[in-house]
């Protein structure tokens, strides 16, 4: 899944990859909840790359490991709430900081 936006003024190029192998390192900081949609095959683990660009400069961002709905529709939501309150979009801003 592929996905174009726009974050203040960084053009972001989102592509969402399955990683059904990816093993975490504990299983222990997985919610309760999310561990049994995970067992029943409702989410699934996911890796999150993100190239945004400013002016000619391009920048990657990589997240391993993203547990994210299956359904599709449900994973653009869960897209947006990892990008929002799992603090993606601070992250990046503060690579964007760093770089400037």
């Amino acid at each position: 899944m592929k996905l174009t936006l726009t974050i203040e003024d960084l053009e972001c190029l989102l592509e969402v990859i399955e990683t059904p192998n990816f093993t975490p390192q504990s299983v222990t900081r997985i919610h309760p909840a999310e561990l049994k949609a995970l067992t029943l095959g409702e989410i699934g683990y996911f890796s999150v790359l993100i190239e945004t660009t400013q002016k000619n400069q391009k920048l990657n961002h990589y997240f391993p490991g993203i547990l994210l709905s299956i359904d599709k529709e449900e994973r653009i939501k869960d897209l947006e709430d990892f990008l929002e309150d799992g603090g993606a979009l601070d992250h990046i801003l503060k690579h964007w900081e760093l770089v400037e």
